[in-house]
């Protein structure tokens, strides 16, 4: 039996976009891991997952330890796909606050609590990783942001850093550009690494894409304490 089939896979953001991506590729691994879900209200999740044998909900907030705790229960893996919700007010006022990256120091105090280790977290390239180098289409795609939205700008790179000073847990960080649908097309290659000249990934990525690599780097441990960026080919 694969190690994936032996995990146990607490989802954070579950029912956005990505985390229902990946949720619905999960169960259809044969045999499929067991995944916690961690949502605001159950009732957000849709019934094809509530009714699957291999899913538990948990409901609950990030700053909730109750909640957190008993998400933990018995999981070898947590995802996060939790990111910037930006406002109208925000954008408006230019603020930069971070509450989602605020609340993580919660995640890794359950964490430790159940024993779980392995810590995946979705970011962008406005976590910068020393000694990388980006070419001009990816310079120029990481200076709107910051300009647009402030604060989502803010708020993807401190969930990085919170996670990626976290000596004692195995993260990764992915870092992500445009996310994009794949809408019943043909399976997208992605393209994981570094910022370099010689990176080949585009500043797109396909959500099935990303959560396709997530499946794999669950088994293979390639990028444990790194943050790589993908893309697709």
């Amino acid at each position: 039996m694969s190690s994936i089939a032996k995990s146990n896979i607490l989802v954070l953001g579950a029912t956005g976009a990505t985390g229902l991506i990946f949720t619905r590729l999960a169960l259809k691994q044969s045999p499929a891991p067991t995944l916690t879900l961690f949502a605001r209200s159950k009732a957000r999740v849709p019934a094809e997952f509530s009714a699957s044998s291999h899913v538990r909900i948990v409901e609950g907030a990030l700053t909730d330890p109750v909640a957190l705790s008993t998400a933990m229960k018995d999981v070898t893996t947590v995802i996060s796909f939790l990111g910037a919700y930006p406002t109208v007010s925000a954008l408006i006022a230019r603020t930069k606050t971070t509450p989602i990256a605020d609340a993580f120091p919660h995640v890794f105090d359950a964490m430790r609590g159940a024993g779980v280790k392995r810590i995946f977290a979705l970011s962008t390239p406005a976590f910068e990783v020393p000694g990388e180098v980006r070419s001009w289409g990816w310079y120029l795609s990481m200076k709107m942001p910051p300009l647009i939205v402030p604060q989502g700008h803010a708020e993807m790179k401190g969930i990085a850093e919170q996670v990626a000073a976290q000596t004692d847990l195995d993260w990764t960080v992915f870092r992500v550009p445009f996310l994009e649908d794949e809408k019943g097309g043909p399976e997208k290659e992605v393209v994981v690494g570094t910022l370099s000249p010689e990176f080949k990934g585009k500043t797109t990525l396909s959500r099935e894409g990303l959560c396709r690599w997530l499946l794999g780097e669950i088994e293979k441990r390639e990028w444990v304490k790194k943050a790589p960026v993908l893309g697709n080919a």
